[in-house]
C-alpha cells in the first residue's frame, strides 16, 4: 500500500481516511431496503409493524428478515400506531338472556358458520357516534356495519341487514353477541329468526368468545385517526372516514392470524 500511495503521490493517512468513509456493504444494503420500507409504511397508513412490512416487501420482490426490517424501522423512527383500549360496558337485559351456544359449540371452522356482533363508541364534538358491526368469526371480515348517534336496536338491526344484503350465512349458523339490550330486543331477535340465524350470547364477564370483534375495535381506533380533532368536528366526515377504513381493513390490511392475508382474500380461499 505504501508503494501504491507513493506512486500516486497520496499520503497513506489520506488513503486510510478515504477508505473508512466508504460505505460498507451492510450500509449499502440498508439504504437500498429503507426506501421500499418507507413506501410500504406510508402506503399502509403507518399502521404496519415489522412483521407486516416484511410481508409487503416480500411481495414487492425485496426478500429480507423481519429483524432486519425492525432495525431499519426503529432507526428511521417508523413506529406503527398502537391501540388504545377503551370500551364502556353496555347495558344488560337479564330477562332476554339466551344460552352461550358458541361456548358449547366451539369457534368457527368454516366461513359463514359463526357471525359475531358488537358495537363501540366514538367521540365527536356533537356527542357519541355508535358503530355496530357484524364480523365473520372465521375470516375476520367485517360483513356489515351501521352508524348512529343513538344506541338502539335499530342500529344493530341495520348492521345485520347490511351484512345479509351482501353475505349468506351457512344453514344453522350462530349469531353471537354480548348481553346488550340492543341484541336482546324483540326486533333483533325477530330479524335473526327470519333469516334462520341461531342466537348466542356471552355470559356476564365472559368476553373471550367475542374477542375477535373487540380486538378489531381496538385496531380501528388505533389505525384510522377517528380520535383526531378535525374528524370529530363533523359527524358526516367521521362516518365517511370509518367507512373508508372498514373497506381498507377488509380488502387490504394484512392479518397475522390469517397468514398475513386480508380478510377478503382469506375468505375467498375459505369458500
Amino acid at each position: 500500500m505504501k508503494r501504491l500511495c507513493d506512486a500516486l503521490g497520496v499520503p497513506r493517512s489520506s488513503f486510510y481516511e478515504w477508505s473508512q468513509r466508504m460505505p460498507s456493504a451492510q450500509a449499502i444494503e440498508d439504504a437500498v431496503l429503507l426506501k421500499p420500507i418507507r413506501q410500504a409504511f406510508a402506503a399502509n397508513r403507518g399502521i404496519y409493524g415489522s412483521p407486516r412490512i416484511k410481508q409487503v416487501l416480500d411481495g414487492m420482490g425485496y426478500p429480507c428478515g423481519r429483524h432486519h426490517v425492525a432495525r431499519l424501522m426503529r432507526e428511521d423512527g417508523l413506529v406503527a400506531r398502537q391501540a388504545k383500549r377503551y370500551r364502556p360496558r353496555p347495558g344488560r337485559a337479564a330477562q332476554y338472556q339466551v344460552p352461550n351456544r358458541l361456548l358449547e359449540q366451539g369457534p368457527a371452522n368454516r366461513r359463514g358458520e359463526v357471525w359475531v356482533g358488537d358495537y363501540t363508541y366514538i367521540h365527536t364534538q356533537r356527542g357519541w357516534l355508535f358503530l355496530a358491526v357484524v364480523m365473520d368469526q372465521y375470516t375476520r371480515q367485517i360483513l356489515g356495519w351501521a352508524t348512529s348517534q343513538q344506541r338502539t336496536a335499530e342500529l344493530t338491526c341495520a348492521a345485520l341487514i347490511n351484512a345479509l344484503q351482501h353475505h349468506r350465512p351457512r344453514r344453522g349458523a350462530l349469531f353471537h353477541s354480548d348481553q346488550g339490550i340492543e341484541y336482546a330486543a324483540n326486533s333483533f331477535k325477530a330479524l335473526l329468526a327470519r333469516h334462520s340465524l341461531t342466537q348466542s350470547m356471552s355470559r356476564r364477564a365472559y368476553c373471550y368468545d367475542n374477542a375477535h370483534v373487540e380486538s378489531f375495535f381496538g385496531t380501528l381506533k388505533a389505525e384510522s385517526d377517528v380520535t383526531e380533532a378535525h374528524l370529530q368536528q363533523s359527524v358526516s366526515a367521521l362516518v365517511s372516514h370509518v367507512d373508508d377504513y372498514l373497506r381498507f381493513y377488509n380488502r387490504r390490511r394484512l392479518h397475522s392470524a390469517l397468514g398475513f392475508q386480508s380478510p377478503a382474500a382469506f375468505g375467498k380461499l375459505a369458500a
